[in-house]
């Protein structure tokens, strides 16, 4: 009998993670959700399963340039196909994925599966309604902006950089993928933003681009895809936690 059947409680929720895409994020990721949880909770550690994806370097550029064809999506689509396997033969009751680029493949792939998603593209969306924003700009891989995943409404709008500046922007992703933005001064990145006219703030909608959360470069506010996402698993995660936790350890044990 395991201690769950002994206790008679359920278990925490077990969060499922697609990494892999890229590594520096996915690691960022994990380390920051520990960080939240074990804040909340005194110390404990969240329940997390995840899996790398084995992603091959031709599919990762044809992603971030907008390269992607047929044969790429099918490609992806297996693989995010065999990571919610290994969720769901590891007991996760949640998935999440830190990558914008391939989100909009997660909610068709999750159909007839017991997996909740816990989506970081209306994470981010709740975050620019709380703050106010008005007109942001989207920064993300060509496949992102292209994708529409990020649309106008709400009093919100999005706007996207001009050809040239998209370029900046992958080339501006693949230093991050790398870990190594030297080629990425202060004055390169305000031109970058600049060349969008006026803005409230600058959107991180590459989770790669979370090395810049915390710049005073770009000269306007942040909103950072990531973490935004490590809020709405750190909720979400809590919340089941509490669904969970007997009355006595709540109240403090009966005397």
């Amino acid at each position: 009998m395991n201690q769950t059947q002994t206790s008679g409680l359920a278990a925490p929720a077990r969060l499922g993670v697609v990494g892999g895409v890229g590594p520096i994020a996915t690691s960022d990721f994990y380390l920051r959700l520990v960080a939240s949880h074990q804040q909340a909770t005194g110390g404990a550690y969240p329940d997390v399963v995840t899996h790398s994806l084995p992603l091959p370097a031709e599919l990762e550029r044809a992603f971030i340039a907008g390269t992607a064809g047929p044969r790429h999506r099918a490609e992806i689509t297996a693989l995010l196909r065999d990571a919610l396997d290994v969720f769901e033969r590891a007991g996760a009751d949640r998935v999440t994925l830190p990558c914008n680029t391939l989100h909009s493949y997660l909610p068709d792939l999750l159909r007839g599966r017991s997996l909740q998603w816990i989506d970081m593209v209306g994470a981010v969306h709740r975050s620019i309604a709380a703050r106010g924003y008005g007109r942001v700009l989207l920064l993300g891989t060509t496949s992102t902006v292209r994708s529409g995943l990020y649309r106008d409404g709400n009093g919100v709008e999005f706007a996207v950089p001009g050809p040239d500046a998209q370029r900046e922007v992958e080339q501006l992703v693949l230093a991050c993928l790398d870990g190594d933005l030297r080629e990425f001064p202060p004055a390169r990145l305000r031109r970058l933003i600049l060349s969008a006219g006026p803005l409230d703030a600058v959107v991180l909608g590459c989770t790669d681009l979370h090395l810049l959360r915390d710049s005073a470069d770009f000269g306007v506010p942040v909103v950072d895809s990531l973490s935004c996402l490590v809020d709405a698993c750190s909720q979400s995660l809590l919340a089941s936690r509490q669904d969970t936790t007997p009355a006595t350890a709540l109240t403090g044990a009966v005397r």
